[in-house]
Parts: structure tokens; C-alpha cells; sequence
């Protein structure tokens, strides 16, 4: 490539002549080119970037100077990304590296099968012969053809995130095998980080998966894992530092000897049946250094049953009595999402309410809260006095049933501010009318309108009117996002 390039800062309508940039210069634009990019959003990040070889590949094609810096430049090579290309794994494999980093998501493509099935087969070749210097792998997505590598040892590997239920229709058959089948030859003497996704797991999975710091099981099913090996499980992994698993059912299992210490556990997320399987649970466990704690109840229960569960582990009602910010969302469940903004720590909980008129210990629950967000409908049980709450914040509710209900006139005490929603216009008639029984429930609050509100004349007339006659000021203003955002988990 000799011909002219637009330079980009100082004289962006000069050009100058690629064969004029500097090596080192031409390096950065080469990795920027071919670095791609996959969503790990179910895993923490929410993205990794990865070294794309069939772009690279392409790139090299055009000049030599390309094709020099893609195959001199070795940090190129240490995150790829396999693509559907049957000439690019060649390519690759004579740069792959020590402490190489793999992504291998599995497509059904719609067309010539026998190429599909010739690319996969490249890829799982390249997995095979790279194990023992591949020390991170991804794979989404079923195949028969993964049984390569997948029974290959790992000898450097520390870290697998395996996603087998994409691709229903052509995983079915490897599925089927894994009961069968020794992940990684039962050899992977480093792997740290294990996250699993199947509705079964691998043959004597226990003897692989001892000394992680990470262990995220999704099974699907409750009872792949029966409660002795569960607890098995976790005393061969002492030094967790995150644990994301469905809990099994607990019958005949109700106290557990000896009593496991996590001491290294720092996020948690949970699902149970019951609230039984959850008391279960924490009867056998120490976890005095847990920050993010989250839980998914299937069964109904009670904010009391909740709360004397809790106190089995005193830094688990911690986590919620020293949060200042919390957002609930009721539609079918409830679904709390709270946190410290100081500390970070969160606490996750969704769960079926057996009673909509008994929550005096929701009160107990969060006695430290200063901000409270309604998404969506506001919560459709007795809301209790809460006395720490200055803010609360109506910005994504969109109904309020049976408002008069749920809140009364001392459940908001302290609020000093209420956040009003963005609504389309026919909605706000109903909620002016809603308004006057949180205000009443407060001591004279200031109500912010978001700017582009929304409201018809009428309504903004009538708004200044209710502001007026109950003796409350209102203003302009934009709010923190974080209150509001997207919830964590749950169902």
C-alpha cells in the first residue's frame, strides 16, 4: 500500500504517504484495526478485547510492512479471537504465544454445512494443539467437534468460561456426552476462574475443580448437584473469592458438620427454592468478608422469615442495613437492589412476598437508606415508616395502584426531595393525583421536574396548582443515572 493516507490532527485535509509512518506508529494503527471485541456482561465485564486474525490476515495481504509488524509483533497474538475463516488458524498458529487467551464462539450458520463443519474443525485443531500454552479459553455455543480439545489436559489454563446451551439443535449431541466425558483430561492443575453453563456436568467434575478463586455454575437444573456433593464441592474450594450457583434442596441436610470457612468470599449470587435451602445453606458457611451478596427465591416468603435468615450470618444483614441507596422493582416479584456508595458493597434479593400487608421488618431491613427509587410501579405492599429516607425518586415509575394503600402519612418522614418521572403525556392527569398522597406522606418536599417532562399545559398548570395548595416548591433539575440504572439480577 504506497498510496496516500489522510493524516488525522494537526492538518486533517493534508495526506501523506503510508510508506512515510513511522514503524512503531503504524504497529498502534495495524493492533487498533484488528482489535475486536466480545461481551462478557453475564461474567462481570462488560467487554474483552481480543486480537481478530482473520482481520489481521487480511491486513497483512496489502504490504509488507503490514505483514511484517503482524507477524513480528507477539502481543498481537495472546488474545485471539477464533473467526469462520479456514486459512487464518495457519496463519496463527506458528505466533501463537505462552499465556495465550482463546474465544471460540460456536454459529449455525445458515448454508454450505460441510465448510461450516471444515472451520470448526480448523478452530477445535488449533484448540487441541495450543492447549498447553492456552491459559484463558472461551467458548459459547455446542458441537460435537469441541470433544477434541475439550478432554485435551490444560496444563496453564487459569481460566474457562464454557457456554454450552447456546445452539440447542447442534450442541444436543455433545450435551448428551458430557456426563461421559473428562474435561480437560482431569488436568488442569492452575484453572482459578470456572464458569460453567449446561445442564450437566462432567465426568468426576469435583477432581478438577478444587483451589479456584471463582466458581459460576450455571446448571439449569436444581438437582444435577445433590446437597452432600454440593457442600463437597465448596470445602475443596476454601480460598472462593466468587461463588454463582443454584443451591440444591436441602432436605435431611438441615445442619451441616464441619462448618465451611470462606473466608476469602467477597460476591456471592444465589438462587434456592426456598427460604429453607437458603437457611441451610448459611448454617454451614462463614463468610465474614462478603461485599456483593445477591439472591433469587423462587417460593414465597416474608420480610421477616427474611430477615431472621439473614441474621445467620451477620455480614449478610450488614450488607443491607448499611446501605445508603436502594431500588425496588414490583412487578410479579420483588426485587431489591442495594448498596453503599462509600463502601460499593451490594445486595441483590429477589423473592415472591407471601404477605403484602406484613413488612415491618423492611423497615429493619434498611434503616440507613437515604435514597429510594421506585422502577416502573410502586412497590404493592405496606411500605413501614422509613425515617432515613431524604430522597425518593418517581423518575421510571409509571403507575402507582392502590397508591393510598401502601403509603401513609408517616411513611416518608424525612424526604426533602422527589424526583419526578419522565411520563408520556396522557399519563400525568392519573399521577398528578397520586402525587398528593406521597406528598402528604412527606414533610413539605421539594419536587424536581426533569426537563423535557412531557407535560400538556393543563397538566403543568395543575402541577403548580397542587404545589400551591400543599405549600411545596418545585424546580428544574437532572438526577444521579446511578439510581435509576438497569437492576443487577434476578429473574
Amino acid at each position: 500500500m504506497s498510496g496516500p493516507a489522510k493524516t488525522t490532527r494537526s492538518s486533517p485535509n493534508s495526506t501523506c504517504y503510508i510508506n512515510t509512518i513511522p514503524l512503531e506508529l503504524l504497529s498502534v494503527i495495524f493492533e487498533h484495526t484488528t482489535t475486536t471485541s466480545v461481551a462478557f456482561n453475564r461474567w462481570g465485564p462488560d467487554h474483552r478485547d481480543f486480537h481478530d486474525p482473520l482481520a489481521a490476515l487480511k491486513l497483512s495481504h496489502v504490504s509488507s510492512r503490514w505483514r511484517f509488524i503482524a507477524r513480528s509483533k507477539q502481543t498481537l497474538w495472546k488474545e485471539i479471537r477464533l473467526a469462520p475463516d479456514t486459512t487464518f488458524a495457519e496463519f496463527c498458529a506458528g505466533l501463537a504465544v505462552v499465556d495465550l487467551t482463546v474465544s471460540l464462539r460456536v454459529i449455525d450458520y445458515h448454508g454450505d454445512a460441510s465448510w461450516t463443519e471444515r472451520v470448526l474443525e480448523i478452530s477445535c485443531q488449533f484448540m487441541y494443539q495450543n492447549a498447553h500454552r492456552i491459559s484463558k479459553l472461551f467458548v459459547f455455543g455446542g458441537h460435537p467437534l469441541l470433544e477434541m480439545f475439550l478432554t485435551t489436559p490444560f496444563p496453564e489454563l487459569k481460566t474457562s468460561i464454557l457456554e454450552f446451551n447456546r445452539n440447542a439443535v447442534i450442541g444436543r449431541s455433545l450435551v448428551d456426552k458430557i456426563p461421559t466425558l473428562a474435561l480437560f483430561g482431569s488436568y488442569a492443575p492452575k484453572l482459578q476462574y470456572f464458569a460453567w453453563t449446561c445442564r450437566r456436568l462432567p465426568l468426576m467434575a469435583t477432581s478438577l475443580l478444587k483451589n479456584l478463586t471463582a466458581l459460576d455454575l450455571d446448571l439449569r437444573k436444581r438437582d444435577v448437584l445433590n446437597w452432600p456433593d454440593f457442600m463437597s464441592l465448596l470445602s475443596l474450594n476454601p480460598n472462593l473469592e466468587t461463588l454463582v450457583i443454584a443451591i440444591p434442596r436441602s432436605e435431611g441436610h438441615r445442619y451441616q458438620n464441619p462448618i465451611l470457612h470462606l473466608l476469602s468470599l467477597q460476591k456471592a449470587k444465589l438462587s434456592v427454592h426456598n427460604i429453607q435451602d437458603l437457611k441451610a445453606f448459611l448454617q454451614g458457611i462463614v463468610i465474614p468478608g462478603i461485599l456483593n451478596f445477591g439472591i433469587d427465591i423462587e417460593d414465597d416468603t416474608s420480610f421477616s422469615t427474611i430477615y431472621s435468615t439473614l441474621e445467620l450470618q451477620g455480614c449478610l444483614l450488614s450488607l443491607l442495613q448499611q446501605s445508603d441507596s436502594c431500588r425496588i422493582r414490583h412487578l410479579s416479584t420483588i426485587h431489591m437492589f442495594c448498596w453503599n456508595a462509600d463502601s460499593h458493597a451490594t445486595f441483590d434479593m429477589v423473592f415472591l412476598l407471601l404477605d403484602p400487608q406484613d413488612a415491618s421488618h423492611f423497615a429493619k431491613m434498611l434503616p440507613a437508606v437515604k435514597q429510594l427509587a421506585f422502577l416502573d410501579i410502586a412497590p404493592q405492599f405496606l411500605i413501614p415508616p422509613l425515617s432515613s429516607v431524604t430522597l425518593l425518586s418517581l423518575r421510571k415509575t409509571k403507575y402507582f395502584p392502590n397508591i393510598a394503600r401502601w403509603i401513609r402519612t408517616n411513611t416518608f418522614p424525612s424526604v426533602a426531595t422527589i424526583l419526578l418521572p419522565r411520563l408520556p403525556a396522557t399519563w400525568w392527569s392519573s399521577l398528578l393525583q397520586d402525587l398528593i398522597y406521597i406528598i402528604d406522606a412527606s414533610p413539605k418536599p421539594e419536587l424536581v421536574v426533569s426537563f423535557g417532562h412531557n407535560m400538556s399545559e393543563n397538566d403543568w398548570e395543575s402541577l403548580k396548582e397542587i404545589c400551591s395548595r400543599e405549600g411545596v416548591r418545585w424546580r428544574y433539575g437532572e438526577y444521579e443515572e446511578s439510581l435509576e440504572g438497569g437492576m443487577e439480577g434476578g429473574r
